[in-house]
């Protein structure tokens, strides 16, 4: 181990070499490296939710969440689930393991809303399940001015834009 660092002592040009090619390294890696102001971001969820006008949330979880959950939960994939019930409506979110394909286990789950069906209230539509896509804005920005009508406004929103 003395003998390494003995050489790269005597050796300083050998050192200032070393440093230019791990810098110009260094540079050229951050220039190569794919940047997204917006990336993908991929959640592995899918949503199924339903609204029956004028229920409870206790009504709603004895007569359609229970059997819901009960029957989804057993589609393969599935990982967790996990329920929302308000005055009205529902959510269920379905969170699926790591490697599952979301289309083809929110076709299962669609099946099993299908089989439920015949469960739930008849003036209640039935539930709707979709894939959770994480697409939200970066930034919200509002305008306003006291001085400024509206399409001196729309027009600086444009700019901003």
């Amino acid at each position: 181990m003395t003998k390494i660092i003995k050489y790269f002592i005597s050796n300083t040009s050998l050192n200032h070499m070393l440093l230019f090619v791990l810098l110009m390294a260094g540079v050229l890696a951050y220039i190569k490296i794919p940047k997204e102001i917006f990336p993908d971001v991929t959640l592995n969820k899918i949503i199924v939710a339903g609204v029956y006008a004028g229920a409870s949330a206790n009504t709603l979880d004895k007569m359609v969440v229970r059997d819901i959950e009960d029957d989804v939960a057993s589609v393969s994939g599935v990982n967790k689930v996990e329920s929302v019930i308000r005055p009205g409506r529902f959510s269920i979110i379905l969170t699926l393991d790591d490697h599952s394909d979301s289309y083809v286990i929110l076709n299962k789950v669609k099946d099993k809303l299908a089989n439920v069906r015949q469960n739930i209230p008849p003036d209640m539509n039935e539930p709707v399940s979709s894939v959770i896509d994480h697409n939200r804005d970066l930034i919200k920005l509002s305008i306003a001015s006291k001085e400024s009508d509206f399409e001196t406004l729309l027009e600086q929103a444009k700019r901003i834009k």
